[in-house]
């Protein structure tokens, strides 16, 4: 059997019952976390992408979130899957961000065939897995080309198609072009994608892949196969510890901001609120990170707009002593001209700290570790601490309490109180929904 028709056999023939109750949890509370922050994405970056949904002709089988209307599937998908990743608090994980791909490819296609909530977190945890190993089977640079093919298996996964179809649908979905991973290098300072992971257009590409294949069109057959110059084949097709990266690797983010930077947030939190610190008794506050976080748009203290702010690690770091809630009050044009927000980021120094850089080098992401020295007039703190030690990572997950207020947080202005509440009974209940159109109804703003 092929690579290819290998893969597809997985996607279609595991079982739900196969999949582990611990992995089908950490994908449940994804869920719930990734229907709440299209919410927030829609309020600073989803009036283009909505105005675009309303006037493209299309039936209307899935809902937008954060919208009164349903739109087409791929539509919805792409859309729902871009305002969650443009929130700066979706999850991450081996395959970098592949949640609000999978979290909602797998919603629309379940609300167009009607499908249970079991089924589509199924869904979810094998395109989880799916895209974890491509990740780590890329021999090459850093790239993202393999969300149309995944975003494909998934699609199919839900409508119930054939092997054959699928195996299809993924050699297709290598034809859509996306483009290579450049958001970590960009070229000029501030001037930041709207589409760092290109979710919009993955998750079209998977859709139209998934229905070309359906409707019979003849792909190149077994496109996987010819990719032994960027994946290593035979990892790729390692099942040996399937289901492992969701339960091992899957972080909820606590903070809007890059991920590899949150045990810097969590240590200066700590110790402002031990030490009864204030933001303006701080003299110098230096921070050990990977080498990602010296590029430019990362190190930028001066941030004046949404995206500006969602990449600078300085900023958050200043949100972050200065006890504002994790949310979209990090970016109201006030908080960006709040002078005592402004100077503290401004004092704010990052350096390479060289085992962080190895161990992001190695894709060992909870073993990078990040230290703090924080300097006030009186003392000086210092504290390392590693991703596993920091909330929302798996080995310290965010509790069940803290997931639903995050929810409640960015949901609730626009839902209102008593809707939000069911919205949230409803996915909580997720697993035993016979049809996940029920889900999409409690989530429709009226």
């Amino acid at each position: 059997m092929s690579v290819t028709s290998s893969l597809a056999a997985e996607v279609i023939t595991t079982r739900t019952e196969d999949i582990p109750d611990s992995v089908m949890d950490a994908v449940k509370a994804m869920t719930i976390d990734h229907m709440g922050l299209p919410f927030m994405g829609r309020r600073y970056t989803g009036d283009a992408l909505c105005a675009f949904a309303k006037n493209t002709l299309g039936p209307g089988e899935a809902v937008l979130l954060g919208e009164h209307i349903r739109v087409s599937p791929g539509l919805a998908a792409g859309i729902n899957a871009q305002m969650t990743q443009n929130s700066g608090m979706e999850s991450t994980g081996p395959g970098l961000h592949p949640g609000p791909l999978l979290v909602h490819t797998a919603f629309a296609a379940a609300q167009k065939n009607k499908v249970s909530g079991a089924n589509m977190l199924a869904a979810i945890a094998i395109g989880y897995d799916l895209n974890a190993r491509f990740h780590l089977s890329r021999t090459i640079d850093e790239d993202v080309r393999h969300l149309n093919c995944v975003a494909a298996g998934v699609a199919c996964r839900v409508f119930g198609y054939s092997e054959t179809t699928t195996a299809r649908a993924m050699s297709v979905a290598w034809e859509i072009p996306l483009r290579s991973l450049r958001y970590l290098k960009p070229k000029v300072v501030k001037r930041i994608s709207p589409f760092p992971m290109g979710h919009l257009f993955a998750a079209q590409a998977g859709f139209q892949a998934a229905s070309l294949a359906h409707n019979g069109l003849d792909a190149v057959p077994d496109e996987i196969d010819t990719l032994g110059d960027e994946y290593d084949l035979d990892g790729l097709l390692n099942t040996s510890r399937r289901f492992h990266f969701a339960e091992d690797g899957l972080f909820l983010k606590k903070w809007p901001s890059s991920n590899l930077c949150h045990m810097v947030l969590q240590s200066v939190t700590e110790i402002i609120e031990r030490e009864d610190i204030r933001p303006r008794d701080i003299e110098t506050l230096k921070v050990g990170l990977p080498d990602l976080y010296t590029i430019p748009h990362q190190t930028d203290p001066a941030p004046d707009s949404y995206w500006q702010g969602i990449y600078s690690a300085p900023w958050a770091i200043s949100m972050a002593a200065h006890g504002i809630e994790p949310g979209p009050d990090w970016f109201t044009t006030e908080r960006f001209a709040d002078p005592s927000a402004r100077a503290l980021a401004a004092k704010v120094e990052i350096v390479e700290h060289p085992p962080a850089s190895k161990a992001l080098a190695a894709k060992d992401f909870l073993g990078v570790e990040g230290w703090v020295e924080l300097k006030t007039p009186k003392r000086t703190f210092k504290e390392t601490k590693t991703m596993a030690e920091t909330d929302g990572a798996p080995t310290s997950p965010l509790p069940l309490d803290q997931l639903e207020d995050k929810f409640k947080r960015l949901v609730l202005p626009d839902l209102g109180e008593g809707q939000t509440e069911r919205a949230l009974i409803a996915l909580n209940s997720l697993e035993a929904c016979e049809d996940v159109n029920e889900i999409a109804a409690a989530l429709l703003c009226s």
